[in-house]
């Protein structure tokens, strides 16, 4: 369209075919750009900035929020994810999923684990590639850990994250209070902690 043509109607159409997450990012550079194109008055069918957040003007409302959905792991979820690591040569994803099944650690925690001075989880990548974020080579970073298991996850949509969740619950079936489970988890409020156990 002409930008001299654009109307409320036409916008209104263009936005609401957007998800929440693509107007989210591009309200405020929106809000920014009618702004200085109103200023310079190449929207003349426009009274108003479309974009702004004042309840006085028609504007376009946002979407709400979707509900954030977890794919819960549960057991049979981990053996499966566990036994494609191994089939793809990723030996240590299997460490990192088993450290963080018996201990509760996050990825980063794991990923940063040293064993009498050594890393404990390391791969031999394909490629040598290095950043600032690695002592070695062959260490494995937080992103190269989720996208190992992203790769072995098949269909359960789940991610490494969730893995506490599972360890969450194996604590929970062990016979360990709720209490005694957060104090393991470091979670600051027992809330966390009951939403972590599936």
């Amino acid at each position: 369209k002409n930008i001299k043509s654009i109307d409320m109607d036409a916008l209104r159409i263009w936005w609401d075919e957007q998800s929440y997450h693509q107007q989210k990012l591009r309200r405020a550079e929106f809000l920014k750009l009618f702004n200085w194109l109103m200023g310079k008055n190449l929207v003349p069918k426009l009274d108003f900035n479309p974009f702004t957040n004042s309840d006085d003007v028609p504007r376009l409302l946002s979407k709400s929020k979707p509900e954030k959905k977890r794919n819960l792991c549960n057991q049979l979820t981990f053996n499966m994810i566990y036994k494609n690591a191994g089939k793809a040569g990723y030996e240590c994803l299997q460490i990192a999923m088993s450290i963080s099944r018996y201990t509760t650690l996050r990825e980063g925690d794991i990923c940063a684990m040293r064993w009498d001075k050594q890393i404990v989880v390391s791969h031999t990548p394909e490629k040598r590639v290095w950043n600032e974020n690695k002592e070695h080579f062959c260490q494995v970073t937080n992103d190269r850990l989720s996208r190992m298991f992203h790769e072995c996850r098949g269909d359960s949509g789940t991610t490494f994250h969730e893995v506490r969740g599972l360890a969450a619950t194996l604590l929970k079936t062990a016979g360990n209070t709720k209490e005694q489970i957060k104090e393991v988890m470091a979670h600051e409020s027992l809330n966390t902690t009951l939403d972590y156990m599936n």
